[in-house]
């Protein structure tokens, strides 16, 4: 965020307490959603945050179904994960419970943006030919090498066994 707020100055953020370029709110009263990839975000990592009046023993468990994991997310917890690498959902609350949720993410878009020189793809292939045929080999790596970055499943479970 510091490059792009340089660039742009202190009123782009959505919040000055967050790392994060971008949030969402969901607003409920029953919020819940299904099973999906955050395929434009950043592959680094996301925030959610549960809000709400539940019992996260019953509902509201976060499912990371490629590590294979259903996770108790409390009422005021967040958890971090990279939400463009995992598939996830969140299970759905008992009747009477309310359930809200903020998520904050970054758009690999900006990042691109600001990695580019402040220029979409097109303006840098016109300013720079050079600096724009770099940024399109490292694209075509840039996935493997991101997925590279975090631990495996077996890894995690050595951690906190």
């Amino acid at each position: 965020m510091l490059a792009i707020e340089k660039h742009l100055g202190k009123d782009c953020r959505t919040s000055f307490a967050s790392v994060f370029a971008m949030m969402a709110l969901n607003m409920g009263p029953r919020s819940c959603a299904s099973s999906h990839r955050d395929g434009t975000d950043l592959l680094h990592l996301c925030s959610v945050t549960g809000l709400g009046d539940y019992c996260s023993k019953k509902g509201a468990h976060l499912a990371l179904f490629e590590a294979g994991l259903l996770v108790e997310l409390p009422a005021g917890w967040t958890i971090l994960f990279p939400s463009a690498l995992i598939t996830h959902a969140n299970a759905l609350i008992q009747d009477g419970e309310t359930r809200t949720s903020i998520v904050q993410y970054t758009p690999a878009a900006l990042a691109r943006y600001v990695h580019n020189g402040f220029k979409h793809p097109s303006q840098l292939k016109k300013s720079n030919l050079k600096a724009w045929k770099a940024a399109m080999a490292d694209k075509a790596t840039r996935w493997e090498q991101f997925k590279k970055s975090f631990p495996t499943v077996d890894q995690v479970k050595g951690i906190s066994a």
